[in-house]
Parts: structure tokens; sequence; C-alpha cells
């Protein structure tokens, strides 16, 4: 701010030039002329003079200890009266919460999720699903088993109904695949599952079924979200044209489900290694192998550090000789200059005779990178250039502009 002002009255020019001639974006330099003699409030908790001491809210404490029959409200003008402490109802019920003393009136906390066990072995949980799929205005029906421990899927079909008898059927194949398991069936309110007819099925093939909560997706949100991944990264993408077409890109889609892609909720782990016991080792795996490379990368720092090749890049550039000024060394050499030229002088002459060219009305013939390069560099051809910028003309100096550049 300082710096801008001085120089803005020796040199008549305004600020706005000045800024844009240092770097500085306008908003910025007006935002620190606004806050210009005030003291900074970012970054830091600075106390304001309408917060409350410290003594004031331990005198709120004490009083709600002798009185905690009474609400906060109450307290509050029954502190003012006494002389306590004169604060805003609002200011008592903060303090009080923040100290713990206050509870919500509705203390009944929800139970939903809270009795659920989620599973330790396979084939413990299966979740069931059934979702409709549109193939070319044509709904169709997706059915989906899906084990809760490794979320591998156990088997689907996509019918053209859904009855009750077509969801025994599909349970039945999926029992066939593992037919000395009998797990609990989860599943959604459908009419298909709170059949008298579906029900006897599960107790005959003893297994057993619970349906979830009502209008609460999340109780059997394992399959849920499944069935969306199947339709962002399945279905949209591969767009099916009949029912042969989408049941191939379902079947496509889940076979890399289950062998390949990493499952997020299991340690990024395939679901069939999950079901078939190779999670632990494969943790062990990735495991080892981070700790070698670590061991690596250790062992060969150190060994750089006792051969001495590990220094400072910059120091090893300026030893060298390769890299002086990683500006200059933007700008190639001319076809006449010799190796004893000096860079900085080059800089200074090719900055001057760009300057003089451009306000002399001249014609620059070298490239924008070069005339980019130069300007940024060569800081000291700036007073150079105001002087033949000079609204008092090209021959008279401008002694302050001097003065600027002999001060700094």
């Amino acid at each position: 701010m300082d710096y801008v002002r001085q120089w803005s009255e020796k040199t008549e020019l305004p600020a706005t030039r000045l800024v844009g001639w240092i770097g500085i974006r306008r908003s910025k330099f007006f935002g620190w002329k606004d806050r210009y003699g005030k003291v900074n409030e970012h970054n830091a908790w600075i106390r304001r003079d309408h917060w409350l001491e410290d003594w004031e809210e331990q005198a709120i404490v004490n009083f709600y200890q002798a009185h905690p029959e009474d609400g906060y409200r109450r307290l509050t003008y029954m502190m003012i009266d006494a002389d306590i402490v004169a604060v805003s109802p609002s200011s008592v019920y903060r303090v009080l919460r923040n100290g713990g003393y206050l509870a919500r009136w509705n203390r009944t906390l929800s139970k939903k999720g809270t009795g659920f066990q989620q599973p330790t072995r396979p084939h413990e949980h299966w979740h069931v699903d059934m979702a409709h799929i549109n193939v070319c205005g044509t709904f169709f029906y997706l059915l989906t088993i899906l084990d809760g421990y490794s979320r591998y899927i156990i088997h689907w079909e996509i019918r053209e109904s859904m009855t009750e008898r077509d969801v025994e059927t599909i349970l039945q194949r999926a029992r066939e695949k593992f037919p000395n398991e009998h797990p609990r069936i989860i599943s959604d309110n459908g009419p298909q599952f709170i059949a008298r007819e579906f029900d006897q099925y599960i107790r005959l093939c003893g297994m057993t079924h619970v349906r979830t909560s009502p209008y609460y997706p999340q109780s059997n949100g394992k399959i849920e979200r499944f069935t969306e991944t199947l339709r962002a990264e399945g279905l949209r993408p591969g767009s099916p044209l009949s029912l042969e077409d989408a049941r191939r890109v379902v079947g496509r889609f889940i076979e890399r489900y289950n062998a390949v892609r990493l499952h997020s909720a299991i340690q990024y782990i395939a679901p069939k290694d999950k079901l078939e016991g190779r999670a632990q080792a494969i943790l062990a795996a990735r495991e080892s192998k981070l700790t070698a490379a670590r061991e690596r990368r250790r062992i060969r720092r150190e060994q750089e550090r006792n051969s001495g090749h590990l220094t400072n890049r910059r120091e090893q550039e300026r030893n060298t000789g390769h890299l002086t000024n990683r500006k200059e060394a933007r700008i190639l050499p001319s076809a006449g200059e010799t190796e004893a030229s000096s860079a900085g002088e080059q800089l200074a002459r090719d900055s001057r005779s760009v300057g003089d060219e451009c306000l002399n009305g001249g014609v620059f013939q070298g490239s924008p990178s070069h005339l980019a390069v130069t300007i940024q560099t060569d800081i000291p051809s700036l007073p150079h250039a105001l002087e033949n910028s000079s609204p008092f003309g090209t021959g008279k100096s401008l002694n302050r502009v001097g003065d600027l550049s002999n001060s700094r």
C-alpha cells in the first residue's frame, strides 16, 4: 500500500497501472486498501466485544446448578433481576448446551438399524430384491440374490413376470448351486414375499425369512446398492435392445462384478475371492508388497546419501554450471553470439531494443515467448521504457522515474 501510493505520487501515474506492472490483481489491491489499518481477523479466533467473558459463563453454570429445575429462559430473567449477570436467553442456552447441561426433549432414539447383526461367514444372509428393467420401452423383472458376507451374486434372472412361483423357482436354482447351505432370506414387503405359499416354501427348505422395515430401503441396502451399480455401469452404457441383449449385458457385468471388480465395502477385494476365503491372503500380500517397497526406497536413499550423490538439485545445477538462471535458459543464443558474452547483458540489450521498437512504432520480429521472457527478466529496463513513454515527450527525461530506479 505505502509503496504503491509513494511511487504513484512521485511518477504521477495512477495506482492501477503500477499495480498491473507489479503483477497484483486490482481486486486484491483494493481489498488490502479497505483493510488498511485494521487488525487481521482471518485464520484466528479473536474475541469480539459481544462475546461473554469467562466469569459470566461460570456464573451462568453456577446459577443453573443451584436451580436445576428451572428452564434456561426463566434462569435468564432470574439472573438479571438478581444482578448476577445480564445476558440474553440464547446466550444462556448456548452456554448450558456446550457444557452438557441441556438435553433434547425427545430422548427416544430411533432403533432402525440397531438390531441388525452383520454376517460372519458366507451364505449366512441372502439378500433378495426385485427391480424393473426398461428395454426399449418394455419393462422386465430382474431378481437378484446376493450374499451379504461377500457381496457375491449367487443367482440372477430376468423374466417377463415375477409371481410367487417365479421367486420360488429362482431361489431353488440358487440353492442347487450351494445345496448344503441354509441361509436367512432378507427381502422387502413385496406381494411375492408375503404370500403364504412362500412362507411354506421357506419352512420346507430349512431356511428363515426376514422382511425389512416398510419405507426403509436402507435395511436392505446391500442389494439396493448393487442394483444402482448395475444400472449405472452395466445397463446404461450397454443400452440393450432386446430381452436377450439385456440378459447378455447383465450377465457380462455380473461376471466382472463377481470375479474382477474390487468392492469398496470389503476392503477392495473381489466378491469371489471373499466368498472362497482368499481375503486374508490378498491383504497380507498387499501389506508385504508395501513393506518391501518402503524398505527398497529407504535402502536406495541411504546408498545415495553415503555415496554423496544425494544433494540439493539447485546446488548441483549451480556447481555443474548447466543452469545458472531458469529464465535465462529459456532464451536461445543468437547466431553471432560468442560464449564469452554475458547472458545478462544480452537480455538487457534485447529488452531495450524490444522496448524501443515497440514504443517507436516498429514491429518486433521475435517470437512471443522471447518477448514475454525478456519483459519478465529485464526489470532494470523499466525506467528506460517509462522514459520513452513519458507524456512529456520522448526527448525529455522523467527524473522521478530515475529516482525510482536509484532508490531500488
